[in-house]
């Protein structure tokens, strides 16, 4: 309102977009896994594996869907919303920049609701509502421009960030510094992404139309990421193609046939305590808090 309607029509497109695409990626995954983790609530090992696999195999979708998004949002403001709503472009943009810290905590609040502690999960929103208020009231009465409320909301997701990997470590175990190792691999493999789909959009923006280069961006992000993987964590793309394979008909036949890496059956030999499985549509479906 202080602002105008303009401004404030552009920042509701561009989080509009923000929380399409998070139901997309996360909050199906969400609702999917919390059986797993209150199964497991009473044997603190295998609910961390659980939580470390989950997250990792989810990571693999969702960070570089939103660092991706954060790169071609401006021609898919104007592809899908048309070129009057071209300014909610880069509020979208900087809006997705709050996903890699989504990533690190997608299922956190499923995980404390699991282990017995609802409260914690209670008392990190209420955190994260007075932050959120205290950072757009500076953002519109300081700078008094739509893209810093924006950066406001993103910078609180980075500032809340080591609050809620703490009460992870203290409510349920789950260690600080092995959880984010465990994204190295996707980590890596985003940033290549990343790089390519920059230099897409160096070479093309302004020989091509809006809808030819998002189409250019997407398929050179998609392929340089699926490569990257492959190098950096071929055992997780083993665990995703064996996932999908099991829950696509005919689907482990076809991996076998590409000659795609696929995790071994039956697991170790040795082992007694099996790890928990990974829900079959993890792979392709992952609030916009945690």
């Amino acid at each position: 309102i202080f602002l105008g309607f303009g401004p404030l029509g552009f920042y509701g497109v561009g989080y509009r977009i923000l929380d399409t695409s998070q139901t997309l990626l996360i909050n199906a995954a969400r609702k999917l896994i919390f059986p797993t983790f209150s199964r497991l609530q009473h044997d603190p090992d295998r609910i961390r594996r659980a939580y470390t696999r989950m997250n990792r195999a989810s990571s693999a979708l969702t960070l570089p869907g939103y660092v991706g998004l954060a790169l071609v949002a401006q021609e898919a403001t104007v592809v899908f919303f048309g070129q009057r709503w071209a300014e909610s472009g880069p509020v979208a943009a900087v809006l997705f920049l709050i996903g890699p810290a989504l990533t690190i905590s997608a299922f956190s609040g499923a995980l404390f609701n699991a282990v017995g502690h609802p409260e914690v999960a209670l008392r990190f929103r209420l955190v994260t509502t007075v932050t959120n208020v205290i950072g757009f009231l500076i953002a519109v009465l300081i700078f008094r421009d739509i893209l810093a409320v924006a950066v406001a909301f993103v910078l609180r997701g980075y500032l809340l960030l080591p609050l809620n990997l703490y009460w992870m470590r203290v409510y349920c175990g789950i260690p600080i510094r092995e959880h984010l190792l465990e994204l190295k691999g996707v980590a890596l493999a985003t940033a290549v992404m990343a790089v390519a789909v920059l230099g897409v959009k160096l070479v093309l923006l302004g020989q091509v139309s809006s809808a030819l280069l998002l189409m250019a961006e997407v398929a050179a992000g998609a392929v340089v990421f699926l490569l990257a993987l492959v190098l950096f964590e071929r055992t997780l793309v083993a665990e995703l193609v064996t996932v999908a394979g099991q829950a696509i008909p005919g689907g482990t036949r076809l991996a076998r046939l590409l000659h795609l890496p696929m995790a071994p059956a039956g697991g170790k030999k040795a082992r007694t305590d099996p790890e928990p499985t990974l829900p079959a549509s993890l792979d392709t479906e992952p609030d916009i808090d945690p």
